[in-house]
């Protein structure tokens, strides 16, 4: 049934312009009793049949000519109803101007109180056309969104215009399995009021939502990221579990219609504050394709991932150096499948050994250095600081003073963030690396 009406063809156009007729007609005569008190006899005498029959042709006409029937009842916005009641007031001052004319002059007839029977009417036939279109278009929705378990839950960051038409695009969208519970904003002047029928949240209420109604989804548009509050609305969702995701500024949306393709998952690009970074893939291609390259921690998590970026340049050899001889012989095995005609060099080493370092660079003689090997581990390094010094700071120097001796082109020391005014041991050694 529900499927049923949602995929009916749209009422005919003649059909809506009857409906408000008969509307106009109804209301016409209600407020033509109430003039005449329900007194059915004096009705009767007074050519009743004569004025009703007048101002409906008049709204006729009017209608057709303002195309009020041409719109689509379940779409209805402020534009339609303000259409509504202007064309009740094209027809209420144009009928006494015709009272005048043609029930005056040719038949002679002054029975009725054309300014009060119209005053009433305008109240009573706007309201009625108003609340046709409002319960059509709510009975739509209510239809279209009716009980579905497996709905998603959406809430809307911001209360104004933008969050509002992002709300009006999702409901207006032909996805069915969506609920929206509301807005959420920081503004204490806004929370628990009402827009469009949809509460407004404070972001403290993130947590209790989740809880209640089972959030699956905030959505934010792009132009709000950026700011420390919306980094902490991020924040709040991801300690809740509600995914965040985006939708491009109001104005990039074609023919004002939003897309649920232009919906998409946050990405950790959007929180910069500037345009991300494009490598140069050509200019790295030039600068590693064929030339001797050294990754030191070459099994680790970093290191590895070097690796496999640089063996997509063509080098002409890679030195895997790392300490730890089982995830070695992995990185090792999975290269020699991945890319059989590359020239792997494998060397297990500390860096701290400074003699055996050397050794690796009287071998290879490494043109560009990836220094990768370092201990990371925060909790870890507090415990042990010595061998966080021995490994960040004196091995980084053995590798840096043996690429100077050995003329090495380039090497590039892969740092932290906890080096930037540094609150650990692992931190500050790295820090001093840098230096």
């Amino acid at each position: 049934m529900k499927k049923k009406f949602l995929n009916y063809k749209t009422v005919p156009r003649w059909v809506i312009l009857v409906i408000d007729l008969i509307i106009t007609s109804w209301s016409f005569a209600f407020s033509y009793f109430i003039l005449k008190h329900f007194e059915f006899k004096e009705i009767y005498r007074g050519h009743f049949f004569l004025y009703t029959g007048l101002y409906v042709a008049i709204c006729f006409s009017v209608f057709y000519q303002m195309r009020i029937h041409t719109g689509l009842i379940r779409y209805s916005n402020m534009q339609d109803i303000f259409r509504i009641f202007l064309g009740i007031a094209i027809s209420s001052m144009l009928y006494p101007l015709s009272i005048k004319l043609i029930v005056i002059n040719t038949y002679n007839i002054h029975s009725l109180d054309v300014a009060k029977v119209l005053l009433v009417n305008f109240f009573i036939s706007s309201s009625l056309l108003v609340m046709l279109r409002t319960a059509v278009k709510e009975s739509f929705h209510y239809v279209k969104h009716i009980t579905n378990p497996n709905r998603e839950k959406i809430l809307i960051y911001g209360s104004d215009s933008s969050a509002v038409l992002v709300k009006q695009a999702l409901e207006s969208s032909n996805v069915k399995d969506l609920q929206i519970l509301g807005f959420i904003d920081i503004n204490n002047n806004k929370v628990d009021s009402y827009i469009e029928q949809k509460k407004v949240f404070h972001i403290s209420d993130l947590e209790k939502l989740k809880r209640d109604y089972l959030v699956d989804k905030l959505i934010i548009m792009n132009e709000q990221l950026g700011s420390e509050e919306k980094k902490s609305v991020i924040n709040q969702c991801l300690k809740n579990g509600i995914q965040v995701v985006t939708v491009p500024p109001t104005d990039q949306w074609i023919y004002g219609k939003l897309s649920m393709g232009q919906i998409k998952s946050l990405k950790i690009e959007d929180l910069l504050q500037r345009e991300p970074i494009v490598i140069n893939n050509c200019l790295i291609s030039q600068e590693l394709k064929g030339k001797s390259i050294l990754v030191t921690g070459a099994a680790g998590s970093i290191g590895s991932e070097i690796v496999r970026q640089v063996l997509k340049y063509e080098p002409g050899t890679v030195i895997l150096c790392d300490q730890a001889e089982s995830a070695l012989h992995g990185m090792q095995l999975e290269i020699e499948e991945k890319y059989p005609y590359a020239d792997i060099k494998i060397f297990i080493g500390n860096i701290q050994n400074l003699k055996r370092m050397q050794v690796l660079f009287t071998r290879y003689r490494p043109q560009i250095i990836f220094h990768a090997a370092a201990y990371k581990h925060v909790p870890m390094m507090e415990h042990s600081p010595s061998e966080a010094v021995l490994a960040n700071v004196m091995g980084t120097k053995n590798i840096a003073d043996l690429a100077v001796m050995f003329e090495s082109e380039k090497f590039v020391m892969i740092s932290t963030d906890k080096a930037v005014k540094p609150t650990n041991v692992m931190g500050a050694s790295k820090r001093i690396a840098e230096m």
